[in-house]
C-alpha cells in the first residue's frame, strides 16, 4: 500500500449567531444611551439659547432705558445751566437796582412807602409783573402781610 492520504473533509463552520446578537444588543443599548445623552445636550443647548435670548432682550431694554435716562440727565443739566444763567442775570439786575434805589418801583400802603425789589414774581401759582403789584392794593396787602422778601419798607409815616 502506499501512502495514500485521505483527504480531510473541510467543514464549513457556521459562526455562532449568539455572539453577534449580544454585540448587536450591546451596540443598540449604547446607541440608545448616546441618543438619550444627545437629547439631553440638545435640550440644555435649547434652554441656554432661550436664556441667552432673554438676557439679550433684557440687555437691550436696559440699554434703551440708560439712553433715555442719559437724555433726561442731559436735559436737566441744560436746564440747570440755563437757570444758573438766569440767576446770575437776576443777581446783576438786583445789584444794579440796589445801586440806584430810586429806580425801584414803589407803592404806598397804609401811609407806608414800600419798594419792590424785583421785576416779576410768582404768587400762589400765578405770575405777576411789578406793574401788576403797583396797581393792585389787595395783592399789596396780601404780600406785605405775608412778609415776602422782595418788598421792603422805604419810608414810614
Amino acid at each position: 500500500m502506499g501512502n495514500t492520504a485521505t483527504p480531510v473533509a473541510q467543514t464549513d463552520k457556521v459562526p455562532s449567531e449568539q455572539p453577534n446578537a449580544e454585540a448587536q444588543a450591546a451596540l443598540t443599548a449604547q446607541l440608545a444611551t448616546l441618543e438619550g445623552q444627545l437629547a439631553t445636550v440638545n435640550q440644555q443647548s435649547a434652554d441656554q439659547q432661550t436664556k441667552i435670548e432673554q438676557l439679550s432682550k433684557q440687555l437691550g431694554e436696559a440699554l434703551q432705558l440708560a439712553d433715555k435716562k442719559e437724555q433726561q440727565l442731559s436735559e436737566v443739566l441744560q436746564l440747570v445751566d440755563e437757570q444758573g444763567e438766569t440767576i446770575a442775570n437776576q443777581d446783576l439786575e438786583i445789584k444794579r437796582l440796589r445801586a440806584t434805589p430810586d429806580a425801584l418801583p414803589s407803592f404806598v400802603l397804609d401811609k407806608t412807602v414800600y419798594t419792590v425789589d424785583c421785576r416779576q414774581f410768582t404768587w400762589k401759582k400765578t405770575s405777576y409783573e411789578v406793574a401788576d403789584l403797583v396797581a393792585n392794593k389787595a395783592l399789596q396787602k396780601e404780600l406785605v402781610k405775608a412778609g415776602v422778601g422782595f418788598i421792603k419798607i422805604k419810608e414810614q409815616a
